[in-house]
């Protein structure tokens, strides 16, 4: 699946050429209070947006450019359960895509109250997997004004690891970087030693990957594949938990089989080296 970024997206600053400009992207007169050093200086403040569509939440981010960096000013979460019964039925229930729209309004409505100049919204396991996928999304289009992207497996991961490139201990020799979401997980060895190496502009848009997975499993779709009961005694709920272990474990059992049951490696073959034991543990 190509890594296609989308209409207005932080990562392709390109993308906006040459067209017009929608109301929630037009800069406000004036600046308001609190940005004092950018007016003295003769320019406003510029503000970033993001929008994580996933299985279970969706998320937004609003940062406005500093010298060294990015300043969050404005955040938003709100649980969807957009995949919710997903692996049942193979679709998106509409009371969830309902909830979802909403949300995706709200969100607009803060970049907009914010001028956001750019942003990038993304949709992962739930709209990859849903028959009704590419329907909702253009509902969502339709409705709240924002085109969203299904990124891959693949760019979920890359992006999991840009995410949290700044929490990594440059004394180690690699990184395991986990992200559990509502229907996937994505693991990812992060290369530290290439990482030190690498020069700083090129760090956060190539991480140095060596190798990653993706596993079709997420809290969403394995509580809904063995539900909680609250009432159960404890030899019970320690039947039910290894359940779950096993269930996951299925996935490390076809050797050779790198395309089964969801899973999406790939490796680093200038180096043809399994990561090293010196590694850190980093989940986001």
């Amino acid at each position: 699946m190509p890594e296609a970024t989308s209409f207005g997206s932080v990562a392709d600053p390109a993308s906006s050429a040459g067209r017009r400009q929608r109301p929630h992207e037009r800069s406000r007169t004036g600046c308001k209070k609190g940005h004092k050093k950018d007016r003295k200086k003769g320019r406003k403040p510029k503000y970033y947006g993001v929008i994580d569509l996933g299985t279970n939440n969706c998320r937004l981010l609003i940062a406005r450019s500093l010298p060294d960096g990015f300043q969050v000013v404005d955040s938003y979460s709100k649980v969807v359960r957009l995949g919710a019964g997903l692996a049942r039925t193979g679709r998106m229930a509409d009371a969830n895509m309902d909830a979802a729209v909403e949300a995706i309004k709200i969100c607009a409505d803060k970049m907009k109250d914010k001028s956001v100049q750019r942003w990038r919204c993304i949709a992962t396991q739930a709209c990859r997997q849903a028959e009704n996928g590419d329907i909702f999304l253009s509902r969502v289009k339709r409705e709240t004004g924002l085109a969203f992207e299904t990124i891959s497996p693949r760019v979920e991961a890359r992006l999991s690891v840009m995410g949290c490139l700044n929490l990594l201990d440059p004394d180690k020799d690699v990184a395991l970087v986990i992200d559990i979401g509502g229907g996937s997980t994505e693991l990812a060895w992060v290369d530290i030693r290439r990482f030190n190496r690498t020069d700083e502009s090129q760090r956060m848009h190539r991480p140095p990957i060596s190798a990653w997975v993706s596993l079709p499993v997420g809290v969403v779709s394995l509580s809904e594949l063995y539900p909680e009961d609250p009432e159960a005694g404890e030899a019970a709920r320690t039947a039910w938990y290894e359940d779950m272990k096993n269930h996951v474990r299925i996935f490390q059992n076809f050797p050779g089989r790198p395309w089964a049951f969801g899973w999406h490696i790939w490796h680093d073959y200038q180096s043809g080296q399994r990561p090293p034991t010196n590694a850190v543990l980093s989940a986001q």
